[in-house]
């Protein structure tokens, strides 16, 4: 069998370039979703794979309605072949819509096998479509019930390029230290949702931050619901004003799958598209998003292209709406840039970090990275402990939150160890395998504690640049006083590390008014990442000067 390297990420494009145009009214979506640490640089043939995913796709799509064709890729296990590592994939070409009898499901299957090779160049030499199933030591099976889609599953084995299982030629997760950008490869259309009226429902600060950062920089914005029923309720209570919703499927309250499930009950899938947002350790993650009524979901930790490609794939929005949202970023795609509100201590490596990775995922944006950095380690101080006293409890079902939670947000700021740890542990909770939540615990803990030691002894800092303060001359105007300050609130309620430039406002208009020591006392609040009782200290200052 050949063995020439290949992207995965490329075979997939190209299927999914295909089968579009089987769909040209719009009635049917094609997208497609890789499982995190599935290996993107393979050697085998790349051309037989093509051949086998495009036939299927077009045998499926062949004299039936669907709503959506989805090409999900999971890794089933690894092994090697003398001096060869080798991985076995699954392909899981999955149609939504009214699925099918069970003499269909064997209609897509004979459609396929008698089918002429697909894709093929002029003249090349493909074998017949079963030929090709073989010749990647392949399998393949269908299955699916009337009103609930189908599913054709093929699984093939490649070889993995020596030294890249994980590497993601150019979607993944590194990017060039001078030039973040240089790997990112945006996908087309994101002029579509400039404009877009985005609710993130997400609990977990450092998720927050660096999504707002991502869908600010696309010209969306974006509104923040920390559990599922605040999801509920921004949703109904704003008469549909958003033109999606990213759901985290792990909330406290009320978990996403639910928020959905009430969601749909008022609004369709085509009313309001929602996304979920998923670690996505366990296999059946995604078939209970859509099963839930989620139209879509991208994996954690956050891909910035796949990110954007699920909100192009499913927000609609004329021309003039997407003009009159544009912003900044109307001209461009999403500016790559660290804040000039200050200076940032960034070590080239910290122990744990993949800081090229973390990077990436930041947009490129060194401030809010390092702030990401410090945020995290404050943030998880406890939390192996927290987990621990769970577990010693009994209560599974609180121990996997919190390493559910902390897995995504270790994937975001590239603490790959970390991440892989969480999903062993959360593994072995929802399993309830006694035997192996000790040692995977234990793991676990050690490996949560080297990284945030080496985040704390890195160096990492964010030196926000002196705001200066006001002499309370120039006159106030208490309407544009009290909007700054209720602006500077809602960042502060959000968590939102953009509160930092806001600061610069806020000390020019109320300094030299009575407040200058209780202004201090709020910038080192927001330093120290205080945001609650900076709140307080905001609503005094207000209090005494507005009142």
């Amino acid at each position: 069998m050949e063995r020439t390297p290949f992207s995965l990420n490329d075979v997939l494009d190209e299927v999914a370039a295909r089968l579009s145009p089987a769909a040209a009214d719009g009635s049917t979506r094609t997208f497609v979703s890789v499982g995190e640490g599935v290996p993107r640089r393979l050697t085998g043939d790349p051309e037989r794979l093509r051949r086998i995913l495009i036939g299927l796709g077009e045998s499926a799509l062949a004299g039936m309605d669907a709503d959506a064709i989805a090409a999900v890729v999971d890794g089933l296990g690894a092994g090697s072949d003398g001096a060869r590592q080798t991985a076995r994939l699954r392909f899981l070409l999955r149609k939504t819509g009214a699925g099918m009898t069970c003499e269909e499901a064997v209609g897509v299957l004979t459609r396929f096998l008698a089918a002429a090779p697909a894709g093929q160049s002029d003249g090349a030499d493909s074998g017949s479509p079963r030929e090709l199933v073989d010749d990647l030591g392949g399998s393949i099976g269908i299955a699916s019930e009337p009103g609930h889609g189908f599913v054709v599953a093929f699984s093939g084995e490649f070889g993995v390029e020596i030294g890249t299982a994980n590497a993601s030629d150019g979607r993944g997760n590194s990017a060039s230290r001078r030039d973040p950008e240089a790997r990112i490869r945006m996908p087309d259309g994101l002029e579509h949702i400039r404009g877009a009226r985005i609710l993130l429902a997400e609990d977990h600060p450092v998720n927050q931050n660096l999504t707002r950062e991502i869908l600010t920089q696309a010209g969306c914005t974006v509104d923040i619901a920390e559990d599922g029923q605040s999801t509920i309720e921004a949703v109904l209570s704003r008469g549909g004003s958003y033109d999606a919703v990213l759901m985290d499927v792990q909330m406290p309250i009320m978990d996403g799958f639910e928020a959905t499930r009430q969601i749909r009950e008022q609004l369709s899938e085509s009313a309001l598209p929602i996304i979920a947002m998923t670690a996505n350790v366990l296999g059946d993650e995604r078939e209970r998003c859509l099963a839930a009524g989620m139209n879509d979901y991208v994996p954690k930790p956050i891909h910035i292209p796949d990110l954007y490609a699920a909100l192009i794939r499913w927000i609609r929005m004329d021309e003039a709406e997407c003009r009159l949202g544009a912003g900044p970023s109307a001209t461009a795609g999403p500016a790559i840039a660290g804040s000039d509100a200050s200076t940032v201590t960034l070590p080239e490596r910290i122990p744990q970090i993949d800081v090229e990775s973390g990077l990436a995922r930041a947009m490129g944006n060194q401030d809010l990275y390092a702030d990401l950095l410090l945020q995290f380690a404050q943030t998880n101080e406890s939390l192996g402990a927290d987990v621990a006293a769970a577990i010693a409890k009994g209560d599974l079902e609180l121990a996997r939150f919190l390493v559910h939670g902390l897995a995504s947000t270790a994937g975001n700021i590239g603490a790959g160890d970390l991440y892989a740890a969480a999903n062993e542990l959360e593994k072995a909770v929802v399993a309830e395998r006694a035997e192996d939540i000790g040692d995977t615990l234990a793991a676990f803990g050690e490996r949560l504690e080297l990284t945030l030691d080496g985040i704390r002894q890195s160096g990492v800092a964010v030196n926000n640049r002196p705001a200066r303060l006001g002499n309370g001359t120039a006159p106030l105007d208490p309407d544009n006083a009290a909007h700054v300050a209720d602006r500077l609130a809602a960042m502060l309620e959000d968590q939102n590390l953009a509160a930092h430039a806001e600061l610069d406002t806020v000390f020019e208009m109320f300094g030299g008014r009575g407040q200058d020591a209780q202004l201090q006392r709020l910038k080192a609040s927001l330093e120290a990442l205080e945001f609650r009782e900076a709140r307080v200290i905001l609503a005094g200052i207000c209090k005494e000067i507005l009142t």
